[in-house]
């Protein structure tokens, strides 16, 4: 992805399509970016274990389309 930021990152995991969350990268080093979605308590948890980066946002607006895959 050109200009990636991990405010796209997060586009993707909410709004994205199954194909492009599979190929979601961390936007520092290119890495597989990882993550978590708990129903439970509605938050979204993501990052890349390469870079030691974590986001996690509560109280999501909507259930993400990343935890469908």
């Amino acid at each position: 992805m050109d200009d990636n930021t991990w405010e796209m990152v997060e586009d993707i995991l909410f709004d994205g399509t199954s194909d492009e969350i599979r190929r979601i990268a961390c936007p520092d080093c290119g890495e597989k970016v990882f993550y978590n979605y708990n129903a439970d308590s509605n938050s979204l948890e993501y990052g890349c274990k390469n870079c030691g980066k974590t986001i996690r946002a509560h109280g999501c607006h909507q259930i993400p389309n990343c935890s469908n895959y």
